[in-house]
């Protein structure tokens, strides 16, 4: 059934997130048990490897500007965010008005997530 195989991808999707953040934390450079370490490298080889595209290797520039960018980019996120958020929001006043408790809860919802997106740019990259 639809629902079945809807739990089944969910369960899939949760389990790689898990094994992600598995990985990354047996690449922090601490000396890890040799149990932990085998485990870490089996299961790095079913799991996606991002480690193959550096772009501040395409283009030769100063560290400054490499550093710039790097710290200036996740704070640009903000950008997009607040567009689709305006873009949503419009979109969505304009076709609930006959419903004010639907709507209200509708822009409750928006906001929520709006800010929570925000909350997680400043709390990752801060």
């Amino acid at each position: 059934s639809d629902d079945a195989m809807t739990h089944g991808v969910r369960s899939l999707v949760m389990a790689l997130g898990v094994l992600q953040v598995f990985l990354a934390v047996s690449r922090l450079d601490l000396s890890w048990p040799p149990a932990f370490k085998a485990l870490s490298e089996f299961l790095s080889k079913f799991l996606l490897n991002f480690d193959f595209f550096h772009p501040e290797c395409i283009v030769e520039s100063p560290y400054e500007l490499r550093w710039l960018g790097f710290t200036s980019i996740p704070y640009l996120m903000v950008v997009p965010l607040t567009l689709a958020f305006k873009l949503v929001s419009m979109i969505s006043l304009r076709r609930m008005l006959w419903d004010w408790q639907f709507l209200s809860v509708q822009v409750w919802l928006l906001r929520n997530a709006w800010v929570r997106a925000l909350l997680t740019i400043v709390i990752v990259f801060l």
